[in-house]
């Protein structure tokens, strides 16, 4: 007999091959870690405890006669976790080994069931907590019938999001008049005779897109604690606000500044062929981040004059035509030295990476 049962589970699960890799995934970990389980469970047991304390108590009792803030708190926290999920599980499917597998899960119900394993830990210790709490039975259970509601809610609003961005992502693969953009670069529309006419004016671009992303926000975030932990507690809000704007459009001024650097090589490379000149090809390729530096200097002045007055404003503007003269200096000189093919200059320059 329990050579049958072995037996049909074995075919069972050689005909679902996700729930034999949950399977040895899960032996793996308990031979790996044999007192998690027990780890687990005294974790559980000890947060559970926390149904002692009345504000806990009264948490508790006050969502169970109110339960809808509970219920779209769940279908949030559901939908997105779903939705997370499903694109990281998209994102690493070249890297699965069972990817040539027929598949017998579907990639929202795989999404879906990374939530099924928190649900429980949370209903056991709702239940756990209600008890020690000595709250009516009623309660928990009226708190895990309205959380499974606001999971089937999320499950389904994901898998309809799902749905809509598959939809998006295979029109924009199969209409060739939907053109994907970047987040960086400029879109633009095509030129009139661009198939038989060549222009290098989409050069320009290049440097902007590159100093967009050098000015990405989790990278100015981080510049930015610096500076207000350098502000005095008992500075305006005003000036506090004056001042990151000030350090965000100078940090600008220096990635523009570095993203013309950066891409005269690669530029020059790619046009090496057509033997441009360095006055055409500096105007082609800079003349947008010089006119990007030239409104970052205006709104610098500007806001310099609005704080401190006329007379930090004369200095700014002297600082700003002395920088834009900088910048256009050094662009003109790079790509000169950018189209100046086997220098040791190119080699250096492209290797800047700041």
């Amino acid at each position: 007999m329990r050579t049958v049962m072995r037996n049909a589970v074995g075919s069972w699960l050689d005909a679902r091959p996700s729930a034999r890799v949950a399977c040895l995934a899960g032996r793996n970990a308990l031979r790996r870690w044999p007192l998690v389980g027990l780890v687990a469970l005294c974790v559980l047991a000890a947060l559970a405890t926390l149904g002692r304390v009345r504000a806990v108590a009264r948490a508790i009792a006050a969502a169970a006669h109110e339960p809808w803030p509970v219920l779209t708190i769940a279908t949030v926290i559901v939908a997105i976790l779903v939705v997370r999920r499903r694109r990281r599980l998209a994102r690493e499917a070249h890297r699965d080994w069972l990817g040539a597998l027929p598949s017998d899960v579907s990639p929202m119900v795989r999404a879906a069931s990374g939530t099924l394993g928190l649900g429980l830990v949370g209903a056991l210790w709702l239940a756990l907590a209600s008890v020690l709490a000595r709250l009516p039975a009623w309660m928990p259970v009226r708190l895990i019938v309205v959380c499974v509601a606001g999971a089937v809610i999320g499950v389904t609003l994901a898998a309809a999001v799902a749905a809509v961005l598959e939809r998006r992502a295979r029109r924009g693969r199969t209409d060739p008049r939907v053109r994907r953009r970047s987040r960086y670069s400029l879109g633009e529309r095509p030129r009139p005779g661009w198939s038989t006419q060549a222009a290098v004016s989409s050069l320009g671009g290049w440097p902007l897109a590159e100093a967009r992303f050098a000015d990405r926000p989790n990278i100015r975030a981080r510049s930015l604690w610096l500076l207000l932990l350098a502000v005095p507690m008992n500075e305006p809000v005003g000036r506090i606000l004056a001042a990151v704007f000030v350090w965000l459009l100078m940090l600008h001024l220096l990635n523009l500044l570095r993203a013309m650097v950066r891409t005269a090589c690669p530029a020059s490379w790619w046009l090496a062929p057509t033997g441009l000149r360095p006055v055409r090809f500096a105007a082609a390729l800079c003349w947008r981040a010089l006119a990007a530096t030239a409104a970052a200097c205006i709104v610098l002045i500007a806001l310099t004059y609005a704080v401190g007055g006329p007379a930090p404003a004369r200095t700014a503007v002297l600082a700003g035509a002395l920088w834009l003269a900088v910048a256009g200096g050094v662009s003109m000189a790079v790509s000169a030295l950018a189209l100046r093919s086997g220098s040791k200059a190119e080699r250096a320059l492209f290797r800047w990476r700041g």
